[in-house]
């Protein structure tokens, strides 16, 4: 006779993948349930403890953990690869507009105290706000360093600054920009799934992990300085995505091996992530009745951001039918 308690267990346990549901729920049922007198079972239920660990362990099973199906592997590949590029658009974002505030507020008041003020305020509550974008560059650190537990709590505090944002809407306050938030929390939840205790070494193609992040850093300054009336938090991390879909595409035309179909994927999400942002960003300003000095730049580049994003997922829904057929 089944209890209300293995009811309750096998409820929580259909968070798991149908197939090893098949191998393993009886055996965990029966685990669950040992030493549990049957008159007890009608009154418990699982603990929170328990239900957190299934949980944890469908979202590793579904990402690639060992015994995974392939395309399990390289969905968690593909999580892994976005976190990893989302994390270094965000360092990169954070550290060049930091410096080059710093620089502008500087040159303005004349001093460098003055550009400090200016910047991030006087308060120091202000001030640490102000610096908690600058631990993106930490957690990208820590994730390529391997230290993946840093990793988390690092994001999670670079991204705490985006949430003002959304609690100003969600009080009743003035209309704000959204997106920016979203994109940030999207890595930061792909950081914490992805990179799972039984989750392989992730490495971003091509480039080592300081030469990219320095790279995307010159990619972000140079934008902003080119054109920096139009430079808001999207400017410069939107075009380097374009950049790096450009040169990973014409790489697959090249050596097809060494783009892999989940990096094509990871990339074209963060795209996604920053074409969101640049679209909120460019619905607020023709709402507000900007002119096209903003609205055209802004425009052309979600133009750019969504061709980029059709052409990575085209590109790689195609390899991945070519994994999946081989030749003979």
């Amino acid at each position: 006779m089944t209890t209300l308690l293995e009811q309750r267990y096998r409820a929580v346990l259909r968070m798991l993948p149908a197939d090893y549901r098949a191998r393993w729920e009886e055996d965990m049922v029966d685990t669950y349930l040992c030493g549990v007198e049957e008159d007890e079972q009608e009154l418990r239920r699982p603990s929170l403890a328990e239900t957190a660990s299934i949980a944890a362990l469908a979202v590793r099973i579904r990402l690639g953990a060992s015994g995974s199906s392939p395309r399990r592997v390289e969905a968690g590949e593909a999580i892994r690869q976005f976190a990893l590029i989302s994390v270094l658009l965000q360092a990169a974002g954070a550290l060049t507009y930091t410096a080059l505030g710093l620089r502008v507020a500087g040159a303005a008041q004349g001093s460098g105290d003055g550009g400090w003020s200016a910047t991030f305020g006087a308060d120091p509550l202000q001030v640490t706000v102000g610096l908690l974008p600058l631990l993106w560059a930490a957690g990208y650190a820590a994730l390529v360093g391997g230290r993946r537990q840093a990793a988390r709590g690092l994001v999670a505090l670079a991204a705490l600054p985006t949430l003002k944002p959304l609690v100003v809407q969600l009080t009743g306050g003035p209309a704000v920009l959204t997106a920016e938030a979203l994109a940030a929390w999207a890595a930061v939840a792909a950081v914490c799934c992805g990179f799972h205790c039984e989750a392989p070494r992730t490495r971003l193609p091509f480039l080592p992990p300081g030469l990219a992040l320095a790279g995307a850093g010159v990619a972000v300054g140079g934008a902003v300085v080119a054109w920096p009336m139009v430079a808001d938090p999207a400017w410069g991390p939107g075009w380097v995505v374009v950049a790096a879909a450009a040169a990973l595409l014409l790489g697959r035309l090249r050596a097809p091996e060494r783009v892999a179909p989940a990096t094509l994927w990871a990339l074209g999400a963060a795209g996604v992530c920053v074409l969101l942002s640049r679209v909120d960003t460019l619905r607020f300003v023709v709402g507000a009745g900007v002119g096209p000095g903003l609205a055209v730049p802004w425009a052309a580049q979600a133009g750019a951001l969504a061709l980029a994003v059709a052409a990575l997922c085209v590109s790689a829904a195609r390899a991945r039918r070519g994994v999946r057929s081989p030749a003979p």
